[in-house]
């Protein structure tokens, strides 16, 4: 499988968030190959569809107080923690190259990710 990795700084959530959008729509034009980005977060907390604030740890005031921001967004999930020392990879590709399977695609990607793992410390 090619793909193409893009390796980005510390980037807060949002605006990775922004990012994502914006190759999956240059993806979908063909403007781009399939990619993976990958990158690190300043603390924070995802709340996803099935996330409630009960779930979360810590009041929001608190967390606010200690730099970990929450992030409200439509995927699926309850709650997750991204920070720094965290590599964090997002994938946009077009599923009609990989027969529209995801198993099939996860597949491919975990031996992407293992070759490319082993050629940048040359096994």
């Amino acid at each position: 499988m090619d793909l193409r990795v893009i390796y980005a700084p510390t980037i807060p959530y949002t605006e990775a968030l922004e990012t994502q959008k914006e190759l999956r729509l240059r993806r979908q034009n063909e403007e781009i190959p399939d990619t993976l980005l990958l990158l690190e977060h300043p603390p924070v907390v995802t709340l996803g569809k099935r996330g409630e604030d009960s779930d979360l740890l810590l009041p929001r005031e608190l967390l606010k107080r200690k730099g970990v921001e929450v992030a409200e967004i439509d995927r699926g999930g309850q709650v997750t923690y991204h920070g720094p020392g965290q590599l964090v990879g997002y994938v946009i590709v077009n599923l009609y190259n990989h027969q529209r399977k995801l198993k099939l695609f996860v597949q491919r990607l975990e031996e992407s990710l293992i070759r490319y793992l082993g050629d940048i410390h040359g096994l």
